[in-house]
């Protein structure tokens, strides 16, 4: 499982592994469902200040499982 703050973010993002999983890629969807970012390098701060505001999903994929949060982006 996984944590992400602050949400709702404006600029950057951090994420928190909670049982210490491998990260092999995030995917950033937007609100159609549409995939508009692929992270293939875990880093536990994104800059999301690209991103327009909105809900987004995030999807994280490990080596134990795809867990997917939503994202609020102001």
């Amino acid at each position: 499982d996984f944590s992400i703050f602050p949400n709702p973010a404006i600029n950057e993002i951090f994420i928190e592994i909670d049982d210490g999983a491998f990260i092999d890629e995030i995917n950033i969807y937007n609100h159609l469902g549409q995939k508009v970012w692929v992270i293939d390098h875990f880093t536990d701060r994104i800059d999301v200040s690209m991103l327009k505001p909105g809900i987004y999903l995030i999807e994280l994929i490990s080596d134990r499982s795809k867990v997917r949060r939503k994202l609020l982006i102001k």
